[in-house]
C-alpha cells in the first residue's frame, strides 16, 4: 500500500458527513465558514455547530472522485462529489464539494466548505448566485459588471 499523506484529511472529511456537533466544533476553526445552496447560504463555525445538532444525519454517503490538492505545507483542498441518502430520504442526493484544510498548530482543521448540489437544484442555485452578483454589481469574476 502506498503510503498516501492525505488519508487522514480524508478521515476527517468524512466525518464532517456523520459527526456529531462535537465533532465539528472540534474539526472547524473559528472562523470556519459552510457554503451550501439558498436559501442556506454561508454557515460559520457555531451555525454549523448548532444545525448538526438539530438536522437528521446522513444514513450512508459515498465519496467519488477525490481529488487533494497541495497548495502549502499547511493547506490542502480536497475535492470530490459526494452521493448520499439523508435520513429517511429514498432518492440519492449528489454534490459537488471542495474542502480547505488549514494546519494550525500541527492539526489539520477545515476552515471552507463548499456544496454545489448536481441536477436541478444545482442549476436553480448557481442561477439565484449569479443573480446575487449581477444585482450587487459583480460578475463571476469579482469585477465590477460593465454597464451598458
Amino acid at each position: 500500500m502506498i503510503d498516501d499523506p492525505y488519508v487522514p484529511l480524508w478521515k476527517i472529511e468524512r466525518g464532517f458527513w456523520s459527526g456529531d456537533a462535537a465533532f465539528y466544533q472540534a474539526n472547524l476553526t473559528e472562523d470556519a465558514l459552510i457554503a451550501f445552496a439558498p436559501p442556506v447560504g454561508l454557515l460559520p463555525k457555531a451555525r454549523a455547530v448548532e444545525s448538526v445538532g438539530e438536522l437528521p444525519r446522513w444514513d450512508a454517503v459515498e465519496l467519488q472522485d477525490c481529488r487533494a490538492i497541495f497548495v502549502s505545507d499547511c493547506v490542502v483542498l480536497l475535492a470530490y462529489r459526494a452521493c448520499g441518502l439523508g435520513c429517511g430520504d429514498r432518492e440519492p442526493h449528489a454534490a459537488r464539494v471542495v474542502s480547505s484544510y488549514v494546519k494550525r498548530r500541527g492539526r489539520w482543521m477545515l476552515v471552507f466548505q463548499q456544496h454545489t448540489p448536481e441536477g436541478a437544484a444545482g442549476e436553480a442555485a448557481e442561477a439565484a448566485a449569479m443573480g446575487a452578483l449581477i444585482a450587487n454589481g459583480l460578475s463571476g469574476t469579482g469585477r465590477p459588471v460593465p454597464s451598458a
